[in-house]
């Protein structure tokens, strides 16, 4: 479980610092995990600035499994305080994306409307780096607003 909570941590240095994975303890303590070049960096997106990063995972993890992890809420950033402010129930999963054959499986399911849509402007750039580092496993972490678009 620390070594998720250090990924979380990891997604909220600045973008440079997690492409170099130079940032601090957080990125020192888990250097040996990931394969360092691999990390793209996700967001931040247009309206609620959400952001995170994809990366592939080494050692004990199968082949081509990656890392996705979402920063938290910034409480300097607005826009984040918006997505979590924004708390009526909307219904999911959104059945706005052609990749999607099914929108069925969770009928009457509902979700908080701030991070769906977090969540919906990300999702395109998550797809991509999932597919350009040919990810075939993922664990995700998070924390506070990155926990819930996580979920």
């Amino acid at each position: 479980a620390i070594k998720y909570l250090r990924f979380a941590a990891v997604s909220t240095c600045i973008d440079e610092q997690i492409q170099s994975w130079n940032c601090g303890d957080v990125c020192a303590a888990t250097s040996h995990l990931i394969s360092n070049g691999s990390q793209h960096v996700i967001g931040p997106s247009s309206s609620y600035h959400v952001r995170g990063y994809v990366a592939r995972l080494l050692g004990d993890s199968p082949a081509n499994t990656c890392v996705v992890a979402f920063a938290g809420t910034s409480f300097y950033d607005m826009s984040n305080l918006l997505a979590d402010a924004e708390t009526w129930p909307v219904a999911w999963p959104s059945s706005q994306h052609n990749d999607c054959n099914q929108t069925n499986w969770c009928s009457g399911c509902r979700v908080h409307y701030g991070f769906a849509h977090a969540y919906e402007e990300l999702r395109g750039q998550l797809l991509a780096a999932l597919e350009d580092l040919t990810c075939s496993a993922v664990v995700i972490a998070g924390h506070s607003l990155g926990a819930s678009i996580a979920t």
